[in-house]
């Protein structure tokens, strides 16, 4: 059995499609740019009333940085459940297994 966390299925281009995205799996989501890494171009949002502002934040600052301002979104854990499931994963990399829960 495979661990699957909602998100979006593949690159969001607008704030419309993303709104619609993190009604469907609800907040909070993370909002992060598809072409990058490194914490750039992306943004925390707790709730529908900031989604706009940060998403477009976010978007312009992968855009900036990248060349790319499409987005991915994911839900957001909270910090414990995200460390435990980071950790896990990290693990089973390091050990080079093919891990099933």
């Amino acid at each position: 059995m495979y661990l699957l966390f909602p998100g979006s299925d593949g690159s969001v281009g607008t704030v419309e499609e993303g709104r619609k995205i993190a009604k469907e799996i609800g907040y909070p989501i993370m909002a992060k740019a598809a072409a990058g890494g490194g914490g750039r171009g992306m943004r925390l949002i707790k709730g529908e009333e900031e989604f706009d502002h940060l998403f477009m934040a976010a978007s312009s600052e992968a855009l900036a940085a990248f060349g790319d301002g499409t987005m991915l979104i994911d839900v957001q854990l909270r910090t414990s459940e995200h460390r435990s499931m980071y950790s896990y994963v990290r693990l089973s990399i390091d050990r080079c297994t093919a891990t099933y829960v």
